[in-house]
């Protein structure tokens, strides 16, 4: 038996979905297990560990130096497995093959083997995240950018993604605040000046929620997130309050050109030239070219 680490150094850059799947599901690669759902989905386990991460992603956003998941490098950082639901074509993960394929891992207790199990969610694939991790209780939920539910009848108010009308997100595992009532701990992590995302969040009001709201973050979240603000958010889960991890979440941000544009916005627009002129300056400091607050930093020069 080879080491368990050694999916994490396949290449798998540059590869079709099919052909991707097929280098995974290659007899060596024992350490891993590979379900084929139907053409557009598929699953894919790794077990190095007692603790089970389970992500949904998009294929076309995999690491595109590695081909790899980003979930793959979080868990590889502490140890734990993976399940990471994959599709070819973004539908929400609604399919009745994925649907069957939970349904399957409850009647062989397939996670039931691990100690601890994750269930993680970014932008849209947050609500495939709440609604599959009904499936096992006691497990911990974090969501970026949280979902509810794409229903027109529930979130008639949330205009993105006008695609998702055409699916059902009536029947089952369809409502997120609803499925995720059994898990241990859910973390919503949202920006509250995002109205489409507080909202969501508010959905989520059971006593088993707790809401991180980082304003400020207006970009998809999938853009915004690096693998140390992500391991924090995880490492949160081991903390009596996940409270103790939004510090350093919020000094994350201090490293974010987006985060640090979008404050500059603010201090301009409400004329705060002290605040503009240390976040100026700070900025500078550690980012050297940024044009933006050169101009602004000039412009406060001139009114002087």
């Amino acid at each position: 038996m080879r080491d368990l680490d050694y999916v994490d150094q396949l290449d798998l850059s540059g590869l079709t979905f099919s052909d991707w799947l097929d280098v995974l599901a290659e007899p060596e690669n024992d350490d891993v297990l590979v379900d084929f759902l139907g053409t557009n989905h598929a699953a894919v386990l790794n077990d190095a560990g007692s603790t089970l991460l389970v992500t949904f992603e998009q294929f076309s956003k995999l690491d595109q130096t590695t081909g790899h998941p980003r979930s793959w490098d979080i868990a590889h950082q502490f140890g734990w497995s993976t399940l990471t639901l994959l599709c070819d074509r973004f539908e929400w993960f609604r399919a009745p093959h994925v649907y069957a394929y939970f349904d399957r891992l409850v009647d062989e207790g397939t996670l039931d083997h691990y100690k601890r199990v994750i269930f993680l969610g970014i932008d849209e694939t947050s609500h495939a995240a709440a609604v599959f991790s009904v499936i096992a209780p006691l497990c911990d939920v974090i969501l970026f950018g949280p979902v509810a539910t794409k229903s027109t009848h529930l979130a008639s108010w949330d205009l993105r993604a006008p695609d998702a009308r055409r699916l059902d997100f009536t029947t089952r595992f369809s409502f997120g605040p609803t499925l995720t009532d059994t898990a241990n701990r859910v973390i919503l992590i949202y920006d509250k000046s995002n109205p489409n995302e507080a909202m969501h969040a508010a959905l989520f009001n059971g006593p088993n929620a707790t809401h991180i709201s980082l304003p400020l973050y207006q970009h998809a979240w999938d853009a915004v997130l690096n693998f140390d603000l992500m391991s924090e958010s995880l490492r949160a889960l081991d903390f009596a309050s996940p409270n103790q991890a939004l510090f350093s979440m919020l000094r994350q941000r201090r490293n974010n050109p987006d985060y640090l544009r979008a404050l500059l916005n603010r201090t301009v627009t409400r004329t705060q030239p002290m605040l503009t002129r240390k976040l100026c300056e700070y900025t500078l400091s550690k980012f050297k070219d940024a044009p933006r607050f050169l101009s602004a930093l000039k412009q406060l020069d001139t009114v002087k």
